[in-house]
């Protein structure tokens, strides 16, 4: 039997998901199954076609609905799960031992394992660190913004490979050793390594770009780096602008555009705006707490239009939920 796993792609706690998935499914539902991995990326539209259904089955994790007969498993908890209300109506039709779903829970891989040991007396034991890094990272449990930044930690090192790492091979690699092998030891391979280290001198050029474009008026900062064609630690601007209750940023990377949003976790509103309903008004979406909206390219007018966008959303952000 050949089992396709789709995740959300450059996401700790979709590689994790991924990891914890296919661990649950070799140790109780199929021992000799054949596992494919693929990362899927959010944007405008639909995300999903037959090319992502060519398995005997399909588990979709950390990433939003879809509504096609031959998806057999799906868990997620990102609020903006389901992009119309007949997703919603078909979710319903789904078996309740294979389809799971709660827009509260930190992490997509905790939800996983809770509802796996739950529903199919599964024993997690084994994988309590990648859960708990998991939880802590998706769910921004970070003591401070430079334990968030500082890629001290192996599992925030191999955090900054999954999320700056462009080759799918070496992602699906990862996810299939994630959930198998210590972290530390796994941090240490000679094919993550060097994309860690890149990450880290980047950060450290990013920090320095970011530090005197960041602009903080009533609790709400913006930061463009657009015209930059860099990603950035997504904590650091919380690191830059501590006194910042949100950060709208607008990036361009891997010839994309997006708006990033975010409440920061240690200076948080008494009554915060829901973010990803924010970000659903211009085709994104998120968590409670964090979004985005990615565009489908970085053109000159794609850029202006992310612009556009930032600026709307500083304004509502500024107001009153």
């Amino acid at each position: 039997m050949k089992m396709k796993i789709m995740f959300h792609d450059q996401c700790f706690d979709g590689a994790a998901s991924a990891s914890l998935f296919a661990r649950f499914f070799r140790e109780v539902v199929d021992p000799n199954a054949e596992l494919e991995f693929a990362g899927k990326r959010h944007a405008r539209g639909p995300v999903f076609d037959n090319r992502d259904f060519t398995a005997d089955d399909h588990a979709v994790l950390d990433f939003r609905y879809v509504a096609d007969p031959r998806l057999g498993w799906w868990v997620d908890h990102h609020a903006s799960a389901f992009s119309s209300p007949a997703d919603v109506e078909h979710f319903g039709t789904r078996p309740r031992d294979h389809f799971f779903y709660d827009p509260l829970a930190r992490s997509c891989a905790g939800l996983i394992v809770r509802s796996m040991v739950k529903t199919w007396d599964w024993d997690a034991g084994n994988y309590e660190e990648l859960l708990r890094w998991a939880e802590i990272i998706d769910g921004a449990q970070f003591a401070s913004p430079d334990q968030a930044t500082s890629l001290a930690e192996p599992a925030l090192r191999l955090a900054a490979f999954v999320e700056h790492n462009t080759s799918p091979a070496l992602t699906a690699r990862l996810v299939e050793q994630l959930s198998l092998r210590p972290l530390a030891e796994l941090a240490r391979e000679p094919w993550i390594e060097p994309v860690v280290e890149a990450v880290a001198a980047q950060q450290r050029a990013s920090e320095a770009l970011i530090a005197p474009r960041i602009r903080v008026e009533h609790g709400v900062a913006l930061l463009d780096l657009g015209d930059e064609g860099c990603g950035y630690n997504k904590f650091s601007p919380y690191k830059l602008a501590p006194d910042a209750a949100y950060v709208v940023a607008v990036s361009s990377a891997h010839g994309t555009a997006k708006v990033s949003v975010g409440i920061n976790p240690w200076h948080r509103p008494s009554v915060p705006h829901h973010i990803a309903t924010l970000c659903e008004r211009y085709g994104g979406g998120g968590h409670a707490v964090v979004g985005a909206v990615t565009l489908p390219d970085a053109s000159p007018a794609v850029l202006a239009e992310a612009r556009s966008i930032a600026d709307e959303m500083v304004a509502q952000l500024r107001k009153d939920p």
